[in-house]
């Protein structure tokens, strides 16, 4: 799995939970940085949060003609924006997801209780709830680098 973002930190903290590569998106070219780490060969999967058709015309081409898929997993405030045109050529399968359900919820749980979704490597700051405020300043003045964040509430 190679995963892109523009925030160097979390891609170093993804590095280092045994993710296969990172490419970061304000560092050049995104498609070439992915082919380099898979020497050219096609992805499988996508999971699209940035959802803008700049982003689209940069990775459907490292798709996989008619089986590569991809999940929309992010807010798209306003119009569509997706060339589906371009992803019925390809032969691509999107997935749009929209929020959970008790079916997705239970799933995730067993994927947790299995240990095949490790979520505490990508947790940067365990804190009692009522530090709440300070990391909520945190995270919009962006004043420390972070990358999950949980609030204990035992206290």
């Amino acid at each position: 799995m190679i995963l892109v973002g523009h925030r160097q930190e979390r891609l170093d903290r993804a590095r280092q939970t045994g993710l296969t590569g990172t490419a970061n998106s304000h560092a050049g070219n995104v498609a070439e940085a992915v082919r380099a780490q898979t020497q050219g060969e096609p992805v499988t999967a996508v999971l699209d949060s940035v959802q803008t058709e700049a982003s689209q015309r940069e990775y459907v081409p490292l798709l996989e003609h008619g089986r590569g898929q991809i999940v929309y997993c992010g807010f798209t405030p306003g119009t569509s924006w997706a060339d589906m045109a371009l992803l019925q050529q390809r032969e691509l399968t999107a997935y749009f997801v929209s929020g959970w359900n008790r079916t997705r919820m239970e799933a995730t749980l067993a994927l947790l209780a299995s240990g095949q979704m490790r979520l505490r490597p990508l947790v940067t700051h365990h804190v009692p709830y009522s530090q709440a405020p300070e990391m909520y300043r945190m995270i919009g003045e962006k004043s420390a680098p972070f990358l999950g964040i949980t609030l204990d509430w035992t206290e």
